[in-house]
């Protein structure tokens, strides 16, 4: 009853207006955000639109409260049921979310979704060397070798590089145990195939410092006799590109800050400028690879798709969430650029007189939010280790890839065309 209703200050009838304003166009623009990528302009101002007119009409009765004149006999009521509403607005807005991310951290981490078992090698290699990227590392896939966790105060000597026994190159299947250099390392550029770097410390004034993964002084190792490795996803800028789409609508169309890229280029166009570039990078790398392994078998595998075609479904789950995010067309588009990288990695191998296999057939389905069990992480919600990385089911693939492609196809001769993984149909054992 209003003779009976407290006096509030009125300070705390201003902080319950910016409150509520606040979390009403706080969670309109979470959902647009979530929502709208793949609908029309007008559909996101139609968001904007109701959020400005619930925030409105919030303030306008929170203001009128405040007038002892004002809805005789239901002051009270409106002020306490307004607060109270807002209150399980916000409850629900968490309850709501809280389930997203726990099923979405559970999807980063489950390890039950099925995948080819490694068949095993018909040839004995006998000295393996995996060199490359986080993918051929196992980023995201704990517990790291010892010396290659995070470069902090606390773990002094960590290189950050990653390596994992869940690894590709490590879940092959060989007749007896070869002796294996693990060299792959998160993160790692072109450059630092032969090239060494210090990494900075996390917390601290120090570096480490990462060498080069074959040192290139070193006479030619005629004794290897397989080499594996993934290499320009982060030349490519992979993390930025996903990153960009999250954050960006029609985002291959915007321009693209990465790698000092003062001509201010659009994603789509930097890519094949970037390619360009790069392709040349990876011919002569390859080169020497051959020059350095001359006996070995070299086997650069391509990259999976970041993200699976076709619509996504009108539904609360966190992976419709994260395709409706980024829009089909993007998603096809982001596809096409893959493509043509696979395509220029393919072409510098042959050149570089080395083997190529891409996974990109096998991976149909299995990319982050497949229809088929996803092979790649999606987001991580517990921090950006592993996002959009192989989980343990994906290494396991691209094992059963190399070993099926090695014990299919011989060592090409010099000169001679090296068959991507779908001419071969070893996707389809």
């Amino acid at each position: 009853r209003d003779d009976v209703q407290p006096t509030w200050p009125r300070w705390l009838r201003v902080w319950y207006l910016v409150l509520g304003g606040l979390l009403v166009v706080l969670v309109i623009w979470a959902a647009w955000w979530l929502w709208s990528s793949e609908r029309p302009t007008l559909a996101k101002i139609g968001w904007l639109v109701l959020g400005a007119a619930l925030a409105g009409f919030g303030a306008w009765l929170a203001r009128k409260t405040e007038d002892e004149n004002s809805f005789p006999g239901w002051r009270t009521l409106l002020s306490l049921g307004s607060l109270n509403s807002l209150t399980g607005f916000a409850l629900g807005v968490v309850v709501a979310i809280v389930p997203i991310v726990v099923i979405s951290a559970v999807r980063t981490h489950r390890y039950d979704t099925p995948s080819a078992t490694p068949p095993t090698l018909e040839t004995p290699f006998r000295d393996v060397v995996a060199l490359g990227d986080s993918y051929s590392a196992g980023e995201g896939l704990r517990r790291y070798l010892p010396g290659t966790e995070d470069v902090d105060v606390e773990n002094d000597g960590g290189d950050r590089c990653h390596r994992s026994n869940w690894a590709y190159s490590q879940q092959l299947g060989y007749r007896e145990e070869p002796r294996m250099d693990f060299r792959a390392c998160s993160g790692a550029v072109v450059e630092d195939l032969f090239t060494g770097h210090p990494e900075p410390r996390r917390g601290g004034s120090n570096s480490v410092e990462i060498p080069a993964q074959v040192n290139p002084g070193s006479p030619p190792d005629g004794s290897v006799d397989l080499v594996l490795l993934t290499m320009g996803g982060n030349d490519m800028g992979f993390s930025s590109v996903v990153t960009q789409c999250f954050r960006e609508d029609d985002c291959l169309a915007q321009p693209f800050d990465f790698d000092g890229n003062a001509r201010q280029l659009t994603v789509a166009h930097w890519a094949k400028y970037r390619g360009e570039k790069l392709a040349g990078e990876l011919r002569e790398d390859y080169r020497r690879l051959r020059e350095h392994y001359p006996e070995a078998r070299i086997v650069v595998l391509g990259y999976p798709y970041l993200f699976p075609s076709g619509p996504a479904r009108i539904s609360a789950s966190d992976c419709d969430l994260i395709l409706r995010r980024v829009s089909e067309k993007e998603r096809d588009g982001l596809r096409e650029l893959q493509d043509e990288f696979t395509q220029r990695i393919y072409q510098a191998a042959t050149y570089g007189g080395v083997e190529f296999v891409s996974p990109q057939a096998v991976w149909n389905g299995h990319e982050p939010c497949g229809d088929r069990g996803q092979y790649v992480n999606a987001v991580n919600p517990l921090g950006p280790e592993g996002s959009f990385h192989p989980n343990r089911a994906g290494q396991r693939a691209l094992a059963a890839l190399v070993s099926c492609y090695l014990n299919e196809v011989r060592r090409p001769l010099p000169g001679q065309h090296a068959l991507l993984s779908w001419e071969l149909g070893v996707t389809s054992r």
